[in-house]
């Protein structure tokens, strides 16, 4: 206990200090910090079908028409709920080569969009 003392002009009294000990729940390990799981594995394989050349953002030319696998990845967010960050990559081969260009799904469901609207 502090010794009393005269108050001063706009300076509380203290006239004891408790300190009342605060319970901290450990923090658990999300599964994106462990380092196995950095990157999940997609979700669920699915297709989309061009039937006229298209383009998307990023690209430089038009691609071919065809059916692209559509991979989605989620990340845990390092939040104390289950949240996710999903993210879309469209595989667009040609040849010999296969390219994984990120898109949007927005951005994918305009440009599928425009291949009905001209088929």
């Amino acid at each position: 206990m502090l010794p009393a003392r005269e108050p001063t002009a706009g300076v509380p009294l203290v006239t004891s200090t408790k300190i009342i000990p605060f319970p901290v729940q450990p923090r658990r390990q999300l599964p994106a910090e462990s380092a196995e799981m950095a990157v999940a594995l997609p979700v669920r394989p699915r297709t989309v079908t061009f039937l006229a050349p298209f383009t998307l953002p990023g690209m430089d030319k038009p691609h071919k028409p065809g059916t692209f696998e559509l991979r989605e990845t989620r990340r845990s967010l390092d939040v104390s709920w289950d949240a996710y960050q999903i993210s879309l990559s469209i595989m667009l081969v040609d040849g010999g080569t296969t390219e994984a260009l990120d898109v949007s799904l927005s951005d994918l469901d305009q440009a599928l969009a425009g291949d009905r609207a001209k088929g």
